[in-house]
């Protein structure tokens, strides 16, 4: 059988409130500072103002981030430059990189540092001095003309065709080299070499790159092809256990997401 018509008739009368109580003593524990946070590059009087519990070093550029040097590929946020990261002095590096004085920073207000791994098995190459002529992945002089070009360095083009459609097939060594899991091991023992291990005041958390399943915009100099779940599965396992072995202490946290566009 089925129901072909039905009549919806007002009840009468008030209905009481529902019954509400709460229990202040009932499983009460503090919240753990860990929850609270700024996303890197916090001014240093601001971090001491708020007592800062947390401040992370991320974002796009940290994906080719090469220690030992200080920099990094801004990929599409600024057409794929390989440029400086930070006020350094060159002759004293890898000591006093970006990321040194990122640390160096946290640990004068009492600030727990969060770090970037890159994951993506590229890094920059020092192609160039830290002045012009800056380096870049898709090269008008190389690669011919493209929508747009940086007015400043306008051999750096923005690595789209005047269609808008991706160039394809550029030599991801222009700028970079291709790195295995040790690259980054020697990252976190010089960082514990001089700031301890996490559970004696160092780094304490590191979190696996930035928005991987966007490399293939972002980075799509090094990295064309959308990231894959099996891709994701097998960097996290390699790059967790590099920090793991250099830093056992340390908490290990997942990648900054985006979204879940992997495939």
């Amino acid at each position: 059988f089925y129901i072909d018509d039905i009549s919806l008739i007002a009840k009468t009368g008030t209905p009481p409130p529902p019954t509400l109580s709460i229990d202040a003593s009932s499983g009460r524990h503090a919240i753990s500072e860990d929850i609270y946070g700024m996303n890197y590059f916090a001014d240093e009087q601001l971090a001491a103002e708020l007592r800062l519990p947390v401040s992370r070093w991320g974002g796009n550029s940290a994906t080719l981030y090469n220690w030992q040097i200080s920099m990094s590929n801004a990929g599409s946020d600024w057409y794929f430059e390989t440029l400086p990261t930070g006020n350094v002095n060159v002759a004293t590096l890898p000591d006093g990189s970006a990321t040194d004085q990122f640390v160096e920073q946290d640990r004068r207000t009492g600030t727990r540092s969060l770090l970037t791994i890159p994951l993506i098995g590229w890094t920059v190459k020092n192609n160039s001095s830290r002045s012009d002529p800056i380096d870049c992945s898709f090269k008008v002089s190389k690669y011919g003309t493209q929508q747009s070009v940086n007015k400043w360095t306008p051999d750096c083009g923005n690595g789209l065709h005047t269609d808008g459609n991706y160039l394809t097939g550029n030599d991801p060594t222009d700028t970079s080299m291709q790195i295995s899991p040790d690259f980054e091991t020697a990252w976190i023992r010089n960082l514990t070499s001089k700031y301890g291990t996490a559970i004696n005041g160092g780094v304490a958390y590191y979190n696996l790159d930035n928005e991987p399943m966007l490399w293939y915009h972002t980075h799509r100099d090094v990295h064309p092809q959308p990231v894959t779940y099996d891709e994701m599965r097998d960097r996290t396992y390699q790059y967790a256990s590099a920090i793991k072995a250099a830093d056992p202490t340390a908490k290990t946290l997942g990648p900054v997401a985006w979204g879940l566009c992997v495939v």
